[in-house]
């Protein structure tokens, strides 16, 4: 009896090693079939180049704050790519200098409180609104209107630079 325990013991031993080889056997068939498909799905480069700063976004409506290169060729194509993101009804401010973006929220959300006094955000706008200008490269959306390129660009910053 125990022969026959220690025959069936070895024909399972056998079976499950033989069916362990085939597994492995057929794992390393089907692993160049997975390369060869990774190779042709690699995604090709993005249509456009540029980092989402920021995405507030409020019960009925979203702003964000799209960083750029500097001499951007198609901004207004960038701003339409992200408008296919928005959810709500949207507003998008394009960049392309980081600290463009940290000034225009500093003005946001501390020129424009209690604690600061007209002088000091007249000081601010002042020492601030040249470089802003120049590097806030376009608006578009629900509370800004259609698309704008340099909306700074007013009769404000001609007068800081002496521009008539």
């Amino acid at each position: 009896m125990k022969k026959l325990l220690l025959i069936i013991g070895g024909i399972f031993l056998l079976i499950v090693v033989l069916g362990l080889i085939g597994i492995s056997n057929s794992d390393s068939q089907t692993q160049p079939e997975k390369q060869e498909v990774v190779a042709e799905t690699t995604p090709s480069k993005p249509a456009f180049e540029y980092e989402a700063l920021a995405r507030v976004e409020g019960k009925t409506d979203e702003t964000i704050s799209v960083l750029i290169k500097p001499g951007e060729q198609n901004p207004k194509g960038i701003a339409e790519e992200v408008q296919k993101s928005c959810k709500k009804k949207c507003n998008i401010t394009l960049f392309d200098d980081k600290k463009a973006y940290e000034l225009d929220s500093e003005y946001t959300n501390k020129m424009m409180t209690y604690e600061v006094t007209v002088a000091e955000r007249e000081a601010w706008k002042k020492k601030n609104t040249i470089f802003l200008a120049d590097h806030l490269v376009a608006t578009v959306g629900y509370s800004f209107g259609e698309y704008k390129e340099y909306p700074l660009r007013d009769s404000y910053y001609r007068e800081l630079k002496g521009l008539k």
